[in-house]
């Protein structure tokens, strides 16, 4: 984008005399925020990153890296008193947030991928009789007939199949009270 003599002295005038943020600038001004950057930097007025103050943690890094490499499952807990033994002053929660990206990762296992056969060599189904020249509606149709005849055949055997399943597992159904009035419920 073209960035004209105007709209250079607009980005200037609200970064320096405004005091606004580059995302602010672009936002208003409907720039990216990289065309405001470019046109700051062009102009030798960009101010510096803030520079990063010095952790509490800063001088125990050595230590606490250490010890992880040693015993990587040790409680942040754990390793938190053993640093205020040492002269630790920060609180215990920013102290595990800080100990978090220094735990050693475990190492990657390799594994090996399985690869399915395509369909029309797989043997599981070859013997139902699959087609590979079926299309998309033939092959609906088929899925349809099947489930129609799964339904006729729970609406006219699926009490025996549940009784025959329970004789299998050896599963008895509890025997219903006799003394129980007429139209209670057991349960």
């Amino acid at each position: 984008m073209v960035v004209t003599p105007e709209l250079r002295a607009q980005i200037l005038r609200l970064y320096l005399v405004e005091h606004w943020r580059v995302g602010t600038i672009a936002r208003q001004l409907r720039l990216h925020r990289d065309t405001v950057r470019r046109v700051l930097a062009i102009s030798s007025v960009l101010r510096a990153p803030a520079v990063a103050t010095p952790r509490l943690i800063d001088q125990f890094v050595p230590f606490i890296k250490e010890t992880l490499t040693k015993f990587p499952t040790l409680a942040a807990s754990r390793l938190y008193v053993m640093l205020q033994e040492r002269g630790y002053g920060g609180g215990s929660s920013h102290f595990r947030h800080m100990v978090a990206p220094m735990r050693p990762r475990p190492l990657a296992e390799a594994y090996l991928r399985l690869r399915r056969r395509p369909p029309e060599t797989d043997q599981g189904t070859a013997r139902f009789g699959r087609s590979p020249k079926w299309t998309p509606a033939q092959a609906s149709a088929v899925l349809e007939v099947l489930d129609e005849i799964r339904e006729w055949i729970w609406l006219s055997y699926g009490s025996q199949i549940q009784q025959a399943l329970r004789q299998d597992r050896g599963v008895t159904t509890p025997a219903i009270p006799t003394n129980l009035a007429d139209g209670d419920v057991p349960f």
